[in-house]
């Protein structure tokens, strides 16, 4: 009966201490990174663009990174719900680390323009799509790569033809769409594979949480 009991009051004691609730030590460890997560970039320096065109010669490419940064994600918005689940949004900051880095975020690295090759590649199939795709390619004077700075390929976004005339596109749309609600506007007049993400809640959008209240095999399941 001692044995019983023990197992019930240890089992009722961590059960408390897992469940994410506001006070326990898997809130505290949740809702806020408690430790240092390290993420790494790497990127392949394109050393003969112009060869590749002209030339037919085969690419070549040189490796470039780690660009390291330590990663900070917080938890905020919460709202508890009676089915045992918290809803939340989550922010995350991206902090360089240059003792943990290869170079500076100036290091200027050669690669493909991914709004360029991502456009084209979006119309493939539809003729008249194509037609004006690479009208508009053509007018704009776009090029297949790009020499820009890791910082503006990471974060800083550097300007781009094609991202700017998208985001004037959905600024129209956004006019006439008074029926949806009302929703966060991220401005992507810029091209960064992680643009307008530091430190902002919207890229991961409104997350649903089992908390382990009613059901502890539930916890942590989105």
């Amino acid at each position: 009966l001692l044995l019983a009991c023990r197992d019930k009051i240890f089992q009722t004691i961590l059960h408390s201490q897992l469940i994410i609730t506001p006070g326990t030590a898997a809130f505290n460890a949740w809702v806020e990174t408690p430790i240092p997560v390290y993420t790494k970039f790497y990127f392949f320096d394109m050393i003969n663009p112009s060869d590749l065109f002209h030339s037919h010669e085969k690419p070549i490419l040189e490796e470039r990174g780690p660009y390291t940064f330590r990663e900070v994600e917080k938890k905020v918005n919460l709202v508890w719900h009676d089915d045992g689940t918290v809803s939340y949004k989550r922010v995350k900051f991206w902090y360089f680390e240059r003792d943990k880095s290869v170079g500076p975020l100036t290091d200027v690295v050669t690669t493909i323009n991914v709004p360029v090759v991502g456009s084209a590649e979006f119309v493939r199939g539809d003729f008249f799509l194509e037609w004006g795709i690479s009208d508009m390619l053509s007018t704009i004077q776009a090029t297949i790569f790009v020499k820009r700075t890791v910082g503006e390929l990471l974060f800083e976004g550097y300007a781009d033809t094609i991202m700017e005339i998208a985001d004037s596109l959905n600024e129209d749309e956004d006019d006439f769409d008074f029926d949806e609600e009302e929703q966060e506007k991220v401005k992507m007049d810029k091209f960064g594979w992680f643009y307008q993400r530091n430190g902002t809640n919207w890229s991961d959008g409104d997350l649903v949480m089992h908390t382990g209240k009613d059901d502890i095999s539930l916890l942590g399941q989105i």
